[in-house]
């Protein structure tokens, strides 16, 4: 599950600021009542989960210190390096400004409507001006990932960890 958080203007990270969404419910305990299918063009359907039932499960915002862009790694065990300023800023455009890694933005937002693409305008600028915050008040990390969710959980714990006790 990939899931999109919500940076306010304070930066504050919300988690889980919408629905969840998962591609396939069959393996659930809980029936949730309310749920709502997105049926996507290159990813196929995914589930919008009610956020009811988590209510009081799900954490508050925090302030955001560090973001760890995530790259595939072909190692056998994951790694958290420092990212340059040149990769932060790549990610930063392509991720947050464009928003090419949200399926939603490209699929249900970015059209081939110039008039359109104008109105939006407004919303790039901002998202260019808010990257560049980021990039003096937040810490950038690569991630690499292995195909392997427990070593990737342990080592991302283990560097928090690690950083925390300094």
């Amino acid at each position: 599950m990939r899931q999109t958080p919500f940076i306010d203007k304070n930066f504050n990270i919300w988690p889980f600021p919408i629905r969840i969404g998962i591609n396939d419910i069959s393996h659930l305990k809980y029936q949730f009542k309310k749920t709502r299918v997105m049926h996507r063009r290159k990813y196929g359907k995914k589930t919008l989960l009610d956020l009811d039932y988590f209510k009081n499960r799900i954490g508050n915002p925090v302030p955001l210190s560090r973001i760890f862009l995530g790259k595939k790694y072909s190692g056998k065990d994951p790694l958290i390096r420092k990212a340059s300023l040149s990769f932060s800023i790549k990610c930063l455009f392509i991720d947050f400004v464009i928003g090419f890694g949200i399926p939603q933005i490209r699929e249900f937002i970015i059209r081939p409507d110039i008039f359109f693409l104008l109105k939006k305008l407004k919303y790039v600028i901002q998202r260019i001006f808010l990257s560049f915050r980021l990039l003096l008040k937040v810490k950038f990390y690569v991630f690499y990932t292995v195909n392997n969710f427990e070593k990737n959980k342990s080592a991302i714990l283990r560097f928090l960890e690690e950083e925390n006790a300094l």
